[in-house]
């Protein structure tokens, strides 16, 4: 009966962070669209950048790697561009599907289950 209850905690800890890992990706992930979105300066976007930053330790753990690289290039892109409207734009809209991809591939499902 021990092993039972050592392996349901176990289970119920293991959940429990599967979903609290889920819940930080999407907060974290929506967060950084939000500011993103309404970014149109020097400042602003290094505000983005930063805040990416803040969250590295983790993001180098438990997202795939070729991800964090792909969005960190792509938001100093967006800031390289930031003086031409059409390519500032195509480089946030890239960012935005990037951290919404993220979130896509974070959410428990059968397939990413069994």
């Amino acid at each position: 009966m021990r092993k039972e209850i050592i392996a349901l905690a176990l289970l119920l800890i293991m959940v429990g962070g599967a979903v609290w890992n889920v819940s930080y990706i999407n907060n974290m992930s929506s967060e950084l669209t939000f500011m993103l979105e309404t970014a149109d300066t020097y400042e602003q976007i290094e505000a983005v950048i930063n805040k990416w930053f803040e969250a590295e330790e983790y993001t180098q753990i438990a997202l795939r790697h070729s991800e964090v690289d792909a969005i960190t290039s792509d938001l100093y892109t967006a800031l390289e561009f930031l003086d031409n409207k059409e390519e500032f734009a195509a480089a946030k809209e890239r960012v935005i599907w990037r951290l919404e991809h993220i979130q896509e591939m974070e959410q428990v499902r059968w397939g990413t289950v069994f």
